[in-house]
Order: C-alpha cells, then sequence, then structure tokens
C-alpha cells in the first residue's frame, strides 16, 4: 500500500455557534494520478498537500512507450522534491525493496534532466542480504542534458556477495539528504537495468512501461497527516470514519510519527517549522466535545489524544485536552469544559499517539461523529436514523413519551442531558431494543428547564429538544 499524506481543502463556517464541517466524515475528495507499478511516489501529499499537481508523471520513454519524469515544485509557499522507490519506506534505511539475487556489476539508464543551479537530482540503488545493507550506491545529475542519453557505471566498491533483495530510487532535488530542493529541477529516466546479469529483478519495472491510476481520499475540511488511507468504513453512523495512524514516514525520511487531524491550516513559518494556524469561528466559554472513537495502541502505554485550542486576535487564550485510552469497540466521549474567557475561534485536534515521533508505531485511531454540545443546543442534528419518531408532549410536565410504531427500526437507549451536558436520565432496553412501541421517561426528579433527549437505534442516532414544566 503507498504511504499517503493528506492535507484537506478548508472553508471557514460563518455561524456564531460553532459548527465542526464534516465533523461526521461524509465528504471526501478524492485525486486520481497514474503511477509506475511496484513503486511508492511523491504524489497524493508524499512532500507537497495532495491538492497540488503530481510531480511524478508519465512520458514518452527512451524505449517503447513510456518514461517517469520528476520534478520539483511549489505549492503555496511549499517546495516539493519528486521522488520514486520501491522501498517500503525510507532507501536511505534499507527499508522494503524487491527480491533479486544477481551479483549485479553495474547499471545501465537513459535519462535526461534540467536541474537548478545549486541543485542535484539522483538515482540510488541498495542492496541488502538477510535485512541488512551491503552495498549502497547514489549517482547525482546536474545542470542540463538533452534529450534522453545513456548512463553506464560500474558500483565501485563491487559488491563481495550476491544479494536477496535490491531498492531502487531517484529524486528530482537533493533534499533526501537534507537539502531543499529548486522548483523547477526535473529529472526524467527510462530503462534502468543491471550490468553482468543473467536477469533482471522481476518487479523492477525498470523501463516504465507499466502503469496504475492510484486514488487517494482525504476528508474535506480536515487537515489529515497520517500513514495508509485515513477513510475507513468501519464507523459509527453514515458510511465513513477518519482514520489516524502511527507509522514511519517517507515525507520525514522514514520516521516514525503519529497521525494527526485538524481543522486548522498547515503555515509555513520557515524552511524547517510549520504552524497550524486557523480555526473555526467560536465564542462560548463553556461547552463540551462529544465524538466517537475506536483505538489500538501500537506499544503498550500508548494513547491517543484530543485537544482544543481556543484563540481571541489570531492568540492562543486558552486549551482543553484529554487522553483516549483503548477501546476495541466504538465509545462515546462527552467532555464539559470551561475555559472562563470567551474566544473567537477554535481549533480541534485528533492525534494517534500520545508521544511525537515514537520508536514504535502501529497505533490506529479511528474517530466518528464530532460535535460540541452547542450544536445539539442549536438544533443541529448531524446524524438522523430517518423514519418517524414522535417525542411529546412539549413541554411536559412529569413524563415525556417516545412513540416507535411508525419506525422501522429498534430503539436501544434514551439519554436525558441538562444543558450543561450532563447526563440525567438514561433508560437501556435491553435484548436488541425494542420495536413498534411507545416508551416513556419520568422527569419528576428534574428541575424546570431545557433538556436535550438523545434516542439511540439500531440505525442511528436523534437528538430532540425538550421543556420540562
Amino acid at each position: 500500500m503507498k504511504k499517503l499524506y493528506f492535507i484537506a481543502s478548508m472553508f471557514i463556517a460563518t455561524a456564531a455557534m460553532a459548527q465542526i464541517p464534516n465533523g461526521n466524515f461524509e465528504h471526501w475528495d478524492s485525486i486520481i494520478a497514474p503511477n509506475p507499478i511496484n513503486y511508492q511516489t511523491s504524489d497524493f501529499g508524499g512532500n507537497l498537500p495532495p491538492t497540488a499537481p503530481p510531480n511524478v508523471t508519465r512520458v514518452t520513454g527512451y524505449h517503447a512507450s513510456y518514461g517517469v519524469q520528476l520534478t520539483t515544485i511549489l505549492f503555496g509557499k511549499d517546495t516539493g522534491f519528486a521522488f520514486l522507490t520501491n522501498s517500503s519506506n525510507n532507501p536511505v534505511k534499507g527499508q522494503g525493496g524487491i527480491p533479486y539475487s544477481q551479483q549485479a556489476k553495474g547499471f545501465r539508464i537513459y535519462y535526461k534532466c534540467n536541474v537548478m543551479a545549486g541543485d542535484s537530482a539522483g538515482i540510488m540503488f541498495v542492496f541488502k542480504k538477510a535485512g541488512s545493507i551491503i552495498g549502497t550506491y547514489y549517482y547525482t545529475f546536474t545542470g542540463t542534458t538533452v534529450p534522453y542519453t545513456l548512463l553506464t557505471k560500474t558500483f565501485s566498491p563491487a559488491l563481495t556477495m550476491a544479494p536477496d533483495s535490491v531498492i531502487f530510487a531517484a529524486t528530482s532535488s537533493n533534499a533526501i539528504f537534507g537539502g531543499t530542493g529548486k522548483p523547477g529541477s526535473t529529472l526524467t529516466i527510462d530503462s534502468v537495468t543491471f550490468t553482468g546479469v543473467s536477469s533482471q529483478p522481476a518487479m523492477m519495472n525498470g523501463d516504465f512501461e507499466n502503469w496504475v491510476n492510484d486514488s487517494a481520499y482525504f476528508p474535506q475540511a480536515w487537515l489529515v497527516n497520517t500513514v495508509g488511507m485515513p477513510r475507513t468504513t468501519d464507523r459509527i453512523s453514515g458510511k465513513y470514519a477518519l482514520q489516524l495512524e502511527t507509522g514511519a514516514s517517507p515525507r520525514n525520511g522514514g520516521q516514525i510519527q503519529e497521525g494527526y487531524a485538524t481543522d486548522g491550516i498547515d503555515y509555513r513559518v520557515n524552511k524547517n517549522h510549520d504552524s497550524i494556524i486557523g480555526g473555526y469561528p467560536y465564542a462560548l466559554a463553556s461547552d463540551s466535545i462529544i465524538f466517537y472513537y475506536k483505538y489500538t495502541a501500537g506499544f503498550a502505554g500508548d494513547s491517543a489524544w484530543v485537544n482544543l485550542q481556543f484563540n481571541k486576535n489570531s492568540k492562543n487564550i486558552s486549551g482543553w485536552g484529554m487522553l483516549i485510552p483503548p477501546s476495541a469497540t466504538w465509545k462515546r466521549v462527552s467532555k464539559y469544559f470551561n475555559i472562563g474567557s470567551t474566544p473567537d475561534s477554535v481549533l480541534v485536534n485528533f492525534s494517534s499517539s500520545k508521544i511525537y515521533n515514537p520508536s514504535t508505531g502501529g497505533s490506529v485511531l479511528k474517530v466518528d461523529s464530532i460535535q460540541f454540545y452547542s450544536q445539539i443546543l442549536a438544533g443541529i442534528e448531524p446524524i438522523s436514523v430517518g423514519g418517524d419518531i414522535k417525542v411529546y408532549p412539549n413541554p411536559a410536565k412529569d413524563m415525556f413519551y417516545v412513540d416507535m410504531s411508525s419506525f422501522s427500526g429498534k430503539l436501544e437507549k434514551i439519554n436525558v442531558y441538562d444543558m450543561s451536558g450532563k447526563l440525567v436520565v438514561t433508560q437501556n432496553y435491553t435484548f436488541g431494543g425494542v420495536k413498534n412501541t411507545v416508551v416513556s421517561v419520568d422527569m419528576n426528579t428534574l428541575s424546570s428547564g431545557v433538556y436535550i433527549i438523545r434516542l439511540l437505534t439500531d440505525k442511528g442516532e436523534e437528538f430532540r429538544k425538550i421543556s420540562k414544566l
């Protein structure tokens, strides 16, 4: 599976009451780009947001039909060099590769390039045996060479034994070794073969004739950085949920990093530092955040976390957060907060690990149906189970009733919350819930005021507002 990084298209809510756009993760954008089979590339956000144009493209080859062109591009304030590799993560560290047991003497490649002054493109071969590197060879390209030109090199020093696997990688700039890269640098290659051997690697695809249309999905209104796919059908409602995974990042040289999602915007402070800014308009000092999650810790003691950052006039005035413990099943979280002052915006952030750059990956966080309690109070019903569920009377004095006679599903639970988000009444219906009936809820122990009714059914959930006389 291609390792992908996802940064969403952003938009700002106009309502004074915060609505977390796409908090149920039902709205996704997608991109499709051709990529050479058996390679992962910088397309789909390997070095840039996936909204940037692909910088690994199929072009006319020297032999047969196709070659591959890598281009360093400028997108917004970010410079992104192009790469392709059959490594699973970081070719410099010898991660991944394809099977090959021939003791190659050298290589041949047809290339052309247009590399900006002060920059250099490059190709790399890494040979391994039993998981250990036995030979690494890196070659650079500078200046301009047109048309396709043959480059033949002998490996020096020579391989001392036959390998069992090989990695090939190519870049349009020297950024893989810490450089910044220069926009406009290009490297075009075709017909990569080894010399002094009787056969080529079966999975090399060195003539770049075999391509596949890869697709990626990223959630609207969210900036997401994760390995693997962020969209999952394992959800609490609707069709999709968000998945964040801690794992090795080809974007950061194979370094393990946590997956994260935020409603902010990635702002380039300088070439070595990014900052998250923005967020959604929000003007409440106290509220509750509600969401569902599942979490698997990749190593002992790991936790996911959620954090809210409250801003006013573009300055941070307060924050709130909590660790998210492992849960094999979907679990509902409702947490009250009071920051003591009124913000004008909020950043909502989730992460799959509590440690930045942990030593081990594998932690997976799934999140769905994120909302503020104020959304419910404002009459927003982000999850609808459909059908005709009646709640009456409203206002109520001693009892209210939930009429399920016209609803095709089953009622599993009724929760009643006060205006602070505190659960004040709950009723569970065991043995799979109740259907085609009317149930009553006693309100005699409650004070006069407004309450929120949460109806959980086998088809989803709905919220209703009711007044107690």
